[in-house]
């Protein structure tokens, strides 16, 4: 789909935002440069996706043909029904014991790809939202913020493309969801809230307007999306959850430390975590759990597995898929494992 004259607007204001933020990452004089340099895993990422802001906005329409570069689902999994078996058996088991409110389904919009069951728009990164959403129903998270008689805050560091963000939105009223991310990666994140949520009030990072913004905490905003190197910036804030999905094993061991270090001043809630010790291809050096260990206590999250036989797995997957997993299972690689933990701040 092309997006309207009103929407493109939006989406060049946007780009021009993120381009400036690129420009003053280069400038700014940062104590730290480990917080102010994207990793060199994402640096190559970054350099992958950087066409986005030459394409043409009325083309920002079919945005979720390119969060492939974020989150690995691309529109030919689902054109192909490629997983449609077992992604209805997970997105089953996901959803059987759940209140309806809590059921996630994708906005059909931006060339949004995925299933339908039952009504839901459903892909993979629905699903590992909908497995998110689920741990906080679990360990009384998510019903401790929706009781909360005051606006709640939550913190995402690296928020993708913007889903987890939206979905949370939909549940909880009254809360300032902030996202730190790249510049490169707001720019996702930024198109995708922006249009999804055209009601909903979102402040993107601008140098003349962020320190009036930041002192007053950005009141009256729903989401608040900001660049990595802000975060010295919003040490006063408090969050009543912090979450990171799968971008603290993508950074190196010293970018890490800062980014706990900072959690540790700013939360007053929980910190849920759901990574790799390092990923795969992360060069760096990285340990997630055992730089975590080092400021909060981690309750590792065990789910039961699913009901059904290796074998119905691997029916319904692509032949690249089957070898990848048998990689894994011959490597016997620790990395390719995800350890999922809600963190509280030891005293």
């Amino acid at each position: 789909m092309l997006l309207s004259l009103e929407d493109c607007q939006k989406v060049r204001v946007i780009k021009d935002l993120v381009l400036s933020m690129i420009q003053e990452r280069v400038v700014i004089d940062f104590r730290n440069e480990d917080i102010k340099t994207p990793s060199t895993y994402w640096s190559s990422f970054c350099n992958k996706f950087q066409y986005m802001l030459g394409l043409s906005e009325e083309y920002y329409g079919s945005l979720r043909l390119h969060t492939y570069h974020l989150d690995g689902d691309n529109y030919q999994n689902y054109f192909f029904k490629r997983n449609l078996k077992t992604d209805k058996r997970i997105w089953e088991g996901l959803t059987k014991d759940i209140q309806k409110k809590y059921i996630l389904s994708a906005p059909s919009y931006l060339g949004e790809p995925g299933y339908v069951f039952n009504g839901h728009v459903v892909s993979t990164t629905v699903l590992n939202c909908q497995h998110a959403i689920n741990t906080f129903l679990k360990e009384n998270i998510m019903q401790r913020l929706e009781s909360k008689p005051t606006r709640t805050h939550i913190l995402e560091i690296g928020g993708g493309y913007g889903a987890l963000a939206y979905h949370i939105n939909k549940i909880i009223k009254n809360t300032t969801y902030v996202i730190v991310d790249l510049p490169e990666t707001l720019l996702f994140s930024a198109v995708y809230l922006s249009l999804c949520l055209p009601k909903q009030s979102i402040y993107i990072y601008d140098r003349q307007t962020f320190p009036v913004s930041a002192s007053n905490n950005f009141s009256g905003y729903d989401f608040v999306l900001l660049p990595n190197y802000s975060i010295d910036y919003i040490k006063k804030m408090r969050f009543d959850l912090v979450i990171n999905m799968q971008s603290f094993q993508e950074m190196r061991p010293a970018q890490l430390d800062i980014y706990l270090d900072f959690i540790y001043g700013v939360l007053d809630g929980e910190l849920y975590s759901w990574n790799n010790d390092a990923q795969a291809q992360n060069q760096e050096g990285v340990n997630v759990t055992e730089q975590l260990k080092r400021k909060f206590t981690i309750k590792p999250i065990h789910w039961p597995q699913p009901g059904y036989s290796a074998m119905s797995r691997f029916l319904d997957i692509s032949p690249r898929k089957i070898l990848n997993r048998f990689n894994k299972i011959l490597h016997h690689n620790p990395s390719v494992n995800l350890r999922e933990y809600v963190c509280t701040k030891k005293p």
